[in-house]
């Protein structure tokens, strides 16, 4: 018999020794590495394909005619475009898991507690967790099960406010805000199930609404980490390495968060000063990230090392 692959794993889990941890949040370095130069070599190709692009447009070039190299360049430029965002989203998404993962491993091993591999996989965007371990990580939601449940199950028509309600299809999208999906068995009732197949619903339940508005993951400021390393015996040099990264985030989320209050009341277009340090700032986030990820994948050993002592 074949297994679903989908099917809940029946392989009891153990915690992390200290060196799989390691050797996990050094792979994510490396294959980090690896992913931002594609996206940095595809952003250089397409940038070629657009100057191309613009000097063609410069040249005024007849309409109503065909023009077969006018129009490779046109679709070599939209096709690296396409492949440049794609790259540049997959590497938010491999270093928001990166992120996640080490902080994860600091505040366990801070902690004296064991940790899940299934918490450091939570967040992997190729990965696959079952629905039970979800809800054993990051808690039920019944309040949330029970009114998408209520919504998919009336019937389209006029709201309160007399406007056509789709109950349906907003069902659909509170669902998928929340991390799950709506299940019809053949009599078409309905049942409101964890979506553990995909990654970006994991996100959903791991950083809620910050994440979907500002694709930014939810992790411990710098007074936080602070507070925790200091008592558990970690050396002033790692506290401080890990203080300054985290305050480079808090820094970014900062930065994102006035960026939308500028765009939101349309100061933004007064105040361009600072708008561009906002956005300057906002242009350094996959440096800022690894930068954070890799500081606390460096002082993960010394604060392993600190907390063994203390205990």
């Amino acid at each position: 018999m074949i297994r679903d692959e989908h099917a809940a794993s029946d392989v009891p889990r153990r915690p992390m020794s200290g060196q799989e941890i390691d050797d996990l949040l050094a792979a994510l370095d490396v294959t980090a590495a690896e992913l931002i130069a594609d996206a940095e070599s595809a952003e250089r190709e397409h940038d070629r394909w657009h100057d191309e692009h613009e000097r063609m447009v410069e040249r005024r070039l007849p309409h109503n005619a065909a023009d077969p190299r006018r129009s490779l360049v046109d679709q070599r430029e939209r096709v690296t475009c396409e492949t440049a965002r794609a790259l540049c989203e997959a590497c938010r998404r491999w270093l928001v898991w990166w992120a996640d993962a080490a902080t994860s491993a600091v505040l366990c091993t801070a902690r004296g507690t064991p940790v899940d591999p299934a918490r450091l996989a939570l967040a992997d965007p190729g990965g696959i967790c079952d629905a039970e371990v979800i809800e054993e990580l990051l808690g039920s939601s019944e309040m949330d099960r029970m009114l998408i449940g209520l919504t998919a199950r009336m019937q389209p028509g006029p709201g309160l406010d007399g406007r056509y309600v789709d109950a349906a299809r907003l069902a659909q999208e509170e669902a998928a805000r929340r991390g799950f999906r709506i299940r019809h068995d053949a009599d078409g009732e309905v049942t409101v199930v964890v979506d553990e197949v995909s990654a970006e619903s994991r996100r959903r339940r791991l950083w809620g609404d910050f994440w979907i508005e500002h694709r930014l993951p939810v992790l411990p400021t710098a007074a936080d980490l602070v507070e925790l390393l200091g008592p558990c015996g970690a050396p002033e040099p790692t506290v401080e390495a890990v203080r300054a990264a985290a305050a480079a985030v808090d820094g970014l989320v900062a930065a994102e968060l006035r960026l939308c209050e500028l765009e939101a009341t349309d100061r933004g277009l007064a105040d361009v000063a600072e708008t561009d340090r906002c956005i300057s700032e906002l242009d350094r986030t996959f440096e800022v990230l690894a930068g954070y990820a890799r500081t606390l994948t460096r002082a993960l050993p010394a604060v392993r090392a600190a907390a063994a002592a203390n205990s």
